[in-house]
């Protein structure tokens, strides 16, 4: 079973109107317009939609009400893509490398240049010794999922490394690198684990990344991660 891997608390949604046939290939009739009927270039910009909000800048909850709305969401069930006890025991070789594939061809280097702590481009040895944390050569042809829980609020990266990949050296409010937050008590099926050791690669309730090992208590039994799953009021 493939899992989907990407769950974003604020769900942003960027519509690319472009074609995507070649002109070449395709008739003329069936190229895509650039813009769609009655639609203007002013329409494509977040300013001609903000200004239509009555009293934009108004928050719409405090701080405390988003925390009690997302503490609240994450009891739902229906809202995990899928359930840890659930994940079958053993796994390929194959499906991991695929697993790992998948992260760095969305996330790894680009032409583009990344930058990291202090505004400092990330360079060639960066590039090289992230690849090498990953670990990818230990994997075997059949591997066993470990599952634990986590013991401390902690990150959920898409790499085994704290540095941050941000497209502009200024740029700190957002980490191309930052999966999520997991809470404690959150159970997880563990696939691999980073070459120094201090990271695994994780299948939590809704993403999968990599958590630092040292946020995590091994399960000895499956039991006891379907116990405590089912316990209620355990938040």
């Amino acid at each position: 079973m493939i899992l989907k891997k990407r769950f974003f608390s604020y769900l942003f949604i960027i519509i690319i109107l472009s074609p995507f046939v070649p002109s070449q290939i395709a008739p003329q009739s069936l190229l895509a317009s650039p813009r769609l009927p009655n639609v203007t270039s002013d329409m494509e910009r977040p300013e001609f939609w903000i200004k239509k909000i009555e009293n934009p800048m108004n928050p719409l909850l405090t701080h405390e009400k988003i925390h009690k709305m997302n503490e609240e969401n994450l009891k739902r069930q229906e809202l995990r893509l899928c359930r840890i006890r659930d994940l079958k025991e053993d796994w390929s070789r194959e499906e991991i490398l695929s697993f790992l594939k998948e992260d760095w061809e969305d996330f790894g280097r680009t032409e583009g240049v990344r930058y990291g702590k202090n505004g400092s481009p990330l360079g060639e040895v960066f590039w090289n010794k992230l690849r090498n944390n990953m670990n990818q050569e230990s994997v075997q042809e059949n591997n066993r999922i470990f599952l634990a829980l986590i013991v401390k609020q902690t990150d959920i990266r898409v790499f085994p490394t704290d540095q941050p990949s941000m497209s502009t050296p200024n740029n700190d409010a957002f980490d191309r690198f930052q999966h999520s937050s997991i809470s404690v008590g959150s159970p997880v099926g563990i696939y691999h684990f980073s070459q120094d050791k201090k990271w695994a690669y994780v299948q939590t309730q809704f993403i999968r990344g990599w958590i630092q090992t040292r946020d995590l208590a091994m399960a000895k039994e499956k039991a006891e991660i379907t116990d405590y799953e089912e316990t209620k009021n355990r938040w």
